[in-house]
């Protein structure tokens, strides 16, 4: 596995993580909700868009780089 794949997978995972603990924030209850949950959720949410966008600029550039030794062409 090279090295851009673990880094797609990676930030893959932390989006997941991200939005997965802002719903686990907000679905604590009425009971236990406090306005830290919320701000905690929100917080979570703003990181998981952030690392979305980071993610869809990262997968632009790796398309874009130009490997050594595969761009020659054999005549």
């Amino acid at each position: 596995m090279s090295l851009k794949v673990f880094h797609v997978i990676f930030i893959t995972l932390s989006v997941v993580l991200a939005i997965g603990f802002g719903i686990w924030m907000l679905m604590a209850g009425p009971e236990h909700a406090r306005i830290a949950d919320v701000i905690a959720a929100l917080l979570s949410f703003g990181v998981g868009v952030i690392l979305i966008v980071y993610e869809m600029r990262i997968l632009k550039k790796f398309k874009s780089l130009k490997l050594p030794g595969l761009d020659s062409k054999k005549e």
